[in-house]
Formats: structure tokens, sequence, C-alpha cells
């Protein structure tokens, strides 16, 4: 095994582990907007988590923070146009996200919502965001 194996192997290992205390399924949303949008700021993820999630901008702040220094999978970019942190998920840890993701999330399945193309996901109260 070379060390860039074990690296994801820790990496994964520490994503699952935090995944594990996701009752409402916050975190798996944020890893799937992380999947379909690149450099996003704080701001941008918390206007797309709370349109399904009730949260607050502190909270989705801990969470990127976590995702970014402990796990590791995001990296932050000083933005000069808007004096905020930009982040995106490190390319070379995408296939693991998809991964995690993928084996969590069921089949869709259309939900009243105040949007009408957005799909949710509800195995075991396990909620994962499709189109966010």
């Amino acid at each position: 095994m070379t060390d860039q194996d074990e690296r994801h192997d820790i990496v994964e290992e520490r994503l699952r582990s935090w995944l594990a205390g996701d009752d409402e399924g916050i975190r798996y949303a944020m890893l799937r907007i992380f999947l379909n949008h690149n450099d996003l700021s704080i701001q941008e993820i918390y206007e797309k988590l709370s349109l399904s999630f009730r949260t607050s901008y502190h909270s989705v702040s801990g969470m990127i923070g976590i995702v970014s220094s402990r796990i590791g999978i995001l990296v932050g970019t000083r933005s000069d146009r808007d004096r905020c942190r930009i982040y995106r998920l490190r390319e070379k840890h995408t296939p693991i996200v998809r991964r995690i993701i993928s084996s969590h999330c069921g089949r869709p399945e259309q939900t009243p919502s105040s949007d009408p193309h957005q799909k949710h996901f509800f195995p075991d109260r396990l909620t994962c965001l499709e189109d966010v």
C-alpha cells in the first residue's frame, strides 16, 4: 500500500465517521452540493441548505471548517472580489465522496417543496439532495 493509498483510507475513514453523526442528512446534502457545484462561499452553501434544512450560517460554517481542516477534502481560497473564502472539493477526493454519497442515497422521489425541480431522497430519514 502506497502513502497515497493510506492517505485516501484515512480521509475516507474520517469522512465516514463524520457522516455517521448526521441524523438529518444535512452533511450528505452539503457534500452533494460540492459534487454538483464548484467554487462556493459559505453564504452560497448556507442559502442552498436552508431551502431544505433548518440551519444557521454558523453551523454551516462549522461544518465547512471541519471538512476543510480536519478531513481535508475541501480547499479554500480567498476571493478578492467578495473578500470571503471560496471552497471547492479537492479533485483527488471526488471519487471517495461520490462513492460514499451514492452508497447512502436511494432512488429519487419527488416531494412537495417550494422548488418543484428539486428531488429528495428519504431512505431511513437520510436526506440526500440531488439538485441543489
